[in-house]
C-alpha cells in the first residue's frame, strides 16, 4: 500500500513520487512525497539503483532514528544510489539531462543523504544542491560523478 502525505489547505498540487521509508520496527513504507523542483545551481537525478547496506538494514530493524530522548522517527531509506539527470538548473556546469551519476551522499548542503537525512535514494528522484562534477574512477559504473562542490 502506497501512503501519501497530505498536501497544506489552498497551496498547488505539487507533482509527486514514491519513496521508502521506515514504518516501525522491522517495517517499511512506499509514500508518495513532493518531488523535489531544482534550483539555478541544483539538478534532479532519477534514481535507477540504490545499494542496500547494514545501516539501512539497522535502520529497519530499530523502525527509523533514534533520538536523544529514545523516540524514533521514520527515515527516508537509502544512501548509496546512482541514476540519470532529468533537470539541471541554468547555471549548473559540466552536468545535463542524460548524464548518468553516481551520488556523494554526505555532500548535500541540507544535510546527508539517507542515514537520517531529510532525502533518501529509494526514492524515485533526487535533489542534488550545488551540483559538480567528477570523472568517475570506473566509467563502466557511470561517465560521471555527481556531488555537491
Amino acid at each position: 500500500m502506497i501512503k501519501e502525505q497530505s498536501q497544506p489547505e489552498g497551496e498547488k498540487s505539487m507533482p509527486m513520487m514514491k519513496s521508502v521509508r521506515t514504518a516501525g520496527s522491522g517495517r517499511i513504507e512506499v509514500v508518495k512525497v513532493e518531488r523535489p523542483v531544482p534550483g539555478p545551481r541544483d539538478v534532479l537525478v532519477r534514481v535507477r539503483a540504490c545499494g542496500i547496506c547494514g545501516t539501512d538494514a539497522a535502520f529497519v530493524e530499530m523502525g527509523g532514528m533514534p533520538g536523544p530522548a529514545g523516540e524514533v522517527r521514520a527515515i527516508p531509506l537509502g544512501h548509496e544510489p546512482a541514476g540519470e539527470i532529468v533537470e539541471a538548473g541554468a547555471d549548473v556546469a559540466g552536468l545535463r539531462p542524460g548524464d548518468r551519476v553516481v551520488v556523494n551522499p554526505q555532500a548535500a548542503p541540507s544535510g546527508i543523504i539517507g542515514c537520517g537525512g531529510a532525502q533518501g535514494g529509494m526514492s524515485e528522484y533526487l535533489l542534488i544542491e550545488d551540483a559538480g562534477a567528477g570523472k568517475s574512477p570506473n566509467p563502466s559504473i557511470s561517465e560521471l560523478c555527481c556531488a555537491a562542490k
